[in-house]
């Protein structure tokens, strides 16, 4: 366990300095929305195009990882969604953004500096399928849903959620990364130390502003959807996910473990900004906080325990 706190403390100490930093008056938490657009608009892209660019297509590809993850992040979603619309009386929207909740990872600011440290090399191919899940399928499904059940049409529906996702700069580098892959084509030496040097600079600047963020968000009063939530994102998704494993093993053990490990990770920084189109950002923000926060249990159980788990799943 001892091993495992060492890798995992630092990714929320660093959460704790951009709280800490907010919270003391040394930078506004305006600033914060500004690191994000950096990230999302910049820093972000380059960093996925060239953690997919590197690799030949055969090693992106790994569909049997695609396949446990997908059916795991559905399945989670459609259980939320149905508990959100049935048991709790939401509309669509609130329903939609509460299955977001219990299927949408923070793969890249969170999974990916965690993943690195534990499996090496093989977490750049698992953040790569991890985003192709989230950001053509949670998150588009999440949009067309909230937006179908505010009034709109399915043709009006599906044409924000296609437009979402085509102006997703993460998803325009996963594509221009895949097609590079497939071609063979490598940048040139001076252009891949410069996309190095700007990708490492993701993972420290997220995790600042995710405690930045987190910054007086309340989270009274919101008890019971915000523990479906916890519960939901931090145990039912990774389990999900390696119930999904027994039925559907994958080949690499450290492939395996990232699966897991990624369905066991917080929410995306950004739901609450998602959320905002449909006046729900106060939740959303809530949520991210109580996640956040329990999180470091969980993640921490979670990754004892998976590996005495996991050999058994693989072939």
């Amino acid at each position: 366990m001892l091993d495992i706190l060492l890798i995992t403390a630092p990714i929320y100490l660093i959460i704790a300095l951009g709280f800490g930093a907010v919270r003391f008056g040394l930078f506004e938490k305006a600033d914060m929305r500004l690191i994000g657009r950096l990230l999302v608009l910049i820093i972000l892209p380059i960093m996925v195009f060239r953690t997919i660019g590197q690799y030949d297509i055969d090693d992106i590809l790994q569909v049997d990882f695609l396949t446990v993850y997908l059916l795991a992040s559905v399945l989670a979603w459609v259980l939320a969604h149905q508990w959100a619309r049935r048991w709790r009386g939401h509309d669509g929207a609130m329903s939609s953004f509460m299955a977001m909740g219990m299927s949408g990872s923070n793969s890249v600011f969170v999974g990916y500096p965690i993943l690195s440290q534990l499996i090496g090399p093989a977490a750049d191919v698992a953040l790569a399928l991890c985003l192709l899940v989230e950001n053509l399928v949670v998150y588009p499904l999440t949009m067309l849903m909230a937006d179908r059940r505010a009034g709109q049409s399915w043709s009006q529906a599906l044409r924000h959620a296609g437009a979402s996702v085509w102006r997703n700069p993460i998803l325009a580098a996963i594509v221009l990364g895949v097609l590079c892959a497939t071609a063979g084509w490598h940048l040139p030496a001076l252009l891949d130390r410069t996309a190095a040097l700007v990708a490492s600079a993701a993972a420290p600047l997220a995790l600042f502003m995710i405690g930045g963020i987190l910054v007086g968000q309340q989270v009274r009063g919101m008890r019971l959807d915000l523990t479906a939530v916890t519960f939901g994102k931090l145990v039912l998704h990774p389990a999900l996910t390696l119930a999904v494993l027994w039925v559907l093993p994958i080949a690499s053990a450290p492939m395996a473990l990232a699966a897991v490990a990624m369905a066991a990770m917080p929410l995306p920084s950004l739901y609450p900004a998602l959320g905002q189109r449909h006046g729900i950002e106060g939740f959303c923000a809530a949520a991210l906080v109580t996640v956040t926060v329990v999180s470091f249990f969980t993640l921490n159980a979670w990754l004892w325990l998976l590996p005495r788990w996991l050999p058994s799943l693989v072939p």
